[in-house]
């Protein structure tokens, strides 16, 4: 492949930060970083656990931390990043706040997962206002990341987690009228005994995906997300099908690795090492 140089790439990771585990920001910057990618970090929570399996996690919320940031870095003149990838915010004003600075401070190449919700329902403390929130946040992206029960909130559309193409047409076209810029991706995408990402191409699905290993893995979506913007910064040539096969390859190493590991320790997250590995490979 051919790679841009490193010496120019950064991009800054703006979602909750898990003190335990391989989730979320940690991934993040870990897979960046093998890369040579240069990180900014504005962690939006700090979570001492993630939110499923160790009970009511402590939280801090960042929100006073990151206006502060925000404000020292433009004294200080820096240089726009590369790239801007945002994930979970968890509260309306975090990504109120997020909004405003983003839109504020012109970020480019700016990739949204809207994490808010699996397996049909919202996570515990959101409403329907944060989903406003993140059409906002899309609205001034070049890519979103939703999984299927997100794509489904998002566009209005019930959808199940094997929806037709049909189904998937219509609420990727109805996220592209609040989101004209950007491409959306659906992730988490079932077909048969396979699972994999969804977007448009015209008018025409496009799905690709892999076998499902049986379990529940934590953090893919994170993986995911981190990989494809790596992925994007680091080969500006590929097009969005070699982007979704590479960073699925990536995240299906990662999901390998972790199922052989007692399931008990899967809510850690995933297991980054033969990731990391076939992520070197495409240098």
């Amino acid at each position: 492949m051919e790679k841009q140089a490193s010496n120019v790439l950064s991009t800054l990771i703006i979602q909750d930060f898990t003190a335990l585990g391989q989730m979320s920001m940690t991934s993040a910057l870990t897979v960046s970083q093998s890369m040579n990618i240069l990180t900014a970090s504005l962690p939006v929570q700090m979570l001492s656990t993630q939110t499923e399996g160790f009970g009511q996690p402590h939280r801090e919320i960042m929100a006073d931390w990151m206006e502060q940031v925000w404000h020292h870095w433009d004294t200080i003149d820096i240089k726009p990043f590369t790239s801007t990838l945002i994930g979970y915010l968890g509260t309306n004003e975090l990504a109120q706040l997020v909004n405003m600075e983003i839109r504020q401070h012109r970020n480019p190449n700016l990739i949204v997962d809207p994490a808010m919700a699996d397996q049909g329902r919202l996570y515990p403390s959101l409403t329907k206002s944060y989903v406003e929130e993140m059409r906002r946040l899309m609205s001034g992206a070049q890519i979103a990341l939703p999984n299927v029960t997100e794509l489904g909130l998002l566009s209005e559309n019930d959808l199940e987690m094997t929806p037709s193409d049909d189904k998937l047409r219509q609420a990727l076209k109805r996220c592209q009228s609040f989101a004209p810029d950007c491409q959306i991706i659906a992730t988490g995408v079932k077909k048969g005994s396979a699972i994999g990402c969804a977007w448009l191409r015209g008018n025409e699905i496009v799905w690709a995906g892999k076998n499902i290993i049986k379990g529940h893995f934590f953090g893919t979506g994170d993986l995911f997300s981190a990989t494809f913007n790596v992925l994007k910064l680091r080969f500006p040539k590929l097009d969005v099908d070699q982007l979704v096969s590479e960073a699925m390859a990536v995240v299906y190493a990662a999901i390998q690795e972790t199922a052989a590991l007692p399931a008990a320790q899967w809510k850690l997250g995933l297991q980054l090492k033969d990731a990391i590995s076939l992520l070197m490979t495409f240098e």
